[in-house]
């Protein structure tokens, strides 16, 4: 991630139920999160205690880590062991 630099479209991001970040300052200067109309709504996956389980299909969520690659497999792995 670099600023300005975003692979999702703003039309795509508003569709989402939930969007999850590493680092909310750091999601507002790069990544998919850049524009100031998504601050509001980002929570800082850090900050997330516990997951109600979710039907498949019925949510939407986007997870953008702008941290290192390493970040990104192991919050995959832990994800994916949560559904």
């Amino acid at each position: 991630d670099s600023p300005g630099k975003c692979e999702l479209s703003h039309e795509l991001i508003r569709k989402a139920n939930n969007l999850y970040c590493d680092s909310k300052p750091q999601s507002m200067e790069r990544g998919e999160f850049q524009s100031p109309e998504f601050y509001d709504e980002l929570v800082e996956i850090g900050t997330v205690e516990s997951s109600p389980h979710i039907e498949a299909g019925s949510h939407f969520t986007i997870f953008d880590s702008s941290g290192l690659p390493l970040q990104d497999v192991e919050m995959a792995n832990l994800i994916s062991n949560m559904l």
